[in-house]
C-alpha cells in the first residue's frame, strides 16, 4: 500500500466517520492518480473540464465507498474515475462530431499544401488559401461553408466502415491525427490515408 493510498485511506475514513473537513485533504494525496488517468487525453484542450468530472466522480466514490469489503478506496475509485473520463470523452466527442462549426477545419479540406483546388466548367485551377479567402465576401463564405458542412455531412453517411467514419468526424473536430491514432489504435499513417481519401471525395464536389 502506498503512502498516498495510505493517507486517502485515512482521510475518507475520517471523512465517513464524521469529519467532513477532511475531504480538503484528499487532493494532495490523490491528484497524482488524477493526473495519471488524465494522460491519454493530453492533446484534448479541456483537461481542466475532465479534472472536475474525475472529482465529482471521487466524490460520488467516497459516499459508496464500503471499507468492510477489504479494499482500498483508491483501488475502488480508480476503475469508476476511468470509466467516468471515457464516457465523458465520448458524449464529448459525439457532440462535437455533429455540432461543431469548424470553418478552419472546413477550409482544410479544401486546401492542398496551402493551395485550394477549383473547379470550374470542368477546369481545374489553384490558388492560394489566403487569397481565396480574402477574395470572398463575409455572404460568399457563410455560403460556401453551408455547402461544404452538407457535402461533408452526406459523405459522412456514406463512409460505412463505423471506425473510418469515427476517424473522420475526429478529425474535422480538430483532434490531432497522432492521438486519432492512439485512440483507435490504429497507425498515424492510416488516419492519414482515410482523411485524405475522404478529403479528396469531398473536393471533388467543390464548385467555384
Amino acid at each position: 500500500m502506498s503512502n498516498n493510498g495510505n493517507k486517502c485511506q485515512e482521510i475518507v475514513m475520517r471523512y465517513k466517520n464524521g469529519d467532513k473537513e477532511a475531504i480538503n485533504e484528499l487532493p494532495q494525496y490523490i491528484d497524482n492518480m488524477i493526473y495519471s488517468l488524465l494522460k491519454p487525453y493530453k492533446l484534448y484542450n479541456d483537461r481542466d473540464e475532465m479534472y472536475q468530472v474525475a472529482w465529482q466522480c471521487i466524490m460520488k466514490c467516497v459516499d459508496h465507498y464500503d471499507p468492510s469489503y477489504g479494499t482500498l478506496f483508491t483501488t475502488f475509485a480508480y476503475p469508476s474515475i476511468k470509466r467516468e473520463l471515457r464516457q465523458y470523452r465520448n458524449r464529448i466527442d459525439k457532440h462535437n462530431r455533429y455540432t461543431t462549426d469548424g470553418e478552419q477545419n472546413i477550409y482544410k479540406i479544401l486546401s492542398i499544401d496551402g493551395y485550394i483546388q477549383l473547379k470550374h466548367h470542368g477546369h481545374i485551377r489553384y490558388t492560394s488559401l489566403e487569397n481565396y479567402l480574402e477574395s470572398k465576401e463575409d455572404v460568399e463564405l457563410s455560403a460556401l461553408v453551408r455547402e461544404l458542412k452538407e457535402i461533408i455531412r452526406e459523405e459522412l453517411k456514406n463512409v460505412k466502415n463505423d471506425k473510418q467514419r469515427a476517424i473522420i468526424a475526429d478529425y474535422l473536430c480538430g483532434i490531432k491525427g497522432t492521438y486519432i491514432a492512439y485512440q483507435y489504435s490504429v497507425s498515424p499513417a492510416y488516419v492519414s490515408r482515410v482523411v485524405k481519401d475522404f478529403f479528396k471525395k469531398v473536393k471533388d464536389q467543390v464548385s467555384e
